[in-house]
């Protein structure tokens, strides 16, 4: 994960001989995820991309929201066992729990377990407006999803 993230940060126009890579900070709260999303905002256009691009590829090593399922169709005992799956699955993940930041790119939702999808959009387009939300108005445009922040891309 920390050479995916410096060769982004290269790719980015960040150079290595004047500083070492930033670790993969791990935002345990929505509210500490909230603050990142305040501090980049307050960047140049260039610099809050090439932080997005850092923290996509930091999310993508960390568990985050999951998509909610329903389980009204089925009975009890398979609801039971369906969540005795989840659990197992859960306790078996070594990744950290952290807050992901939400990405939405000319208005499609990027799904925050695909970091590499999210790549590639940044990499390949150019990026015409970046704008964050925080706090009460991502929450009520997204939900729980957007509690720890949403980043919306325009690209060409």
């Amino acid at each position: 994960m920390k050479t995916l993230c410096l060769a982004l940060l290269l790719l980015s126009g960040w150079s290595a001989t004047a500083q070492t890579a930033p670790a993969c900070p791990v935002f345990a709260t929505d509210s500490s995820a909230q603050a990142w999303v305040a501090s980049v905002r307050q960047l140049p256009l260039k610099q809050q991309v090439a932080a997005l691009q850092q923290r996509v590829a930091c999310d993508g090593g960390v568990r985050g929201w999951a998509p909610a399922v329903c389980t009204l169709p089925l009975s009890a005992a398979q609801r039971q066992v369906y969540e005795e799956n989840c659990r197992r699955a859960e306790a078996a993940d070594p990744r950290p729990r952290a807050a992901v930041l939400l990405c939405v790119v000319n208005g499609r939702l990027v799904a925050p377990g695909a970091p590499a999808e999210l790549q590639r959009l940044l990499a390949n387009k150019k990026i015409r407006r970046l704008e964050f939300l925080e706090g009460a108005p991502a929450a009520a445009l997204y939900g729980s999803r957007g509690a720890a922040g949403v980043a919306l891309v325009t690209a060409k």
